[in-house]
């Protein structure tokens, strides 16, 4: 499987996978993408394989609320 796919794209909106090995083991990542303005961009990241699952906006909203 190549490290990065596109899992789905319906016109401005897109869902990319990334697969990469670190000193924890893999991760896969997902990253939710939109384009604005002919660019795209970003959306929101989520860690879909392993022990350790987030999605980065909730990390965020959790530490806006109290330091983290």
């Amino acid at each position: 499987e190549p490290p990065v796919t596109v899992v789905d794209k319906t016109g401005d909106i897109a869902r990319v996978k990334a697969s990469f090995d670190n000193s924890h083991g893999k991760n896969v990542l997902l990253f939710d993408m939109v384009r604005e303005n002919g660019e795209w961009s970003v959306d929101d990241v989520r860690s879909i394989e392993g022990s350790d699952q987030w999605t980065l906006t909730k990390t965020l909203n959790v530490c806006k609320a109290k330091p983290c």
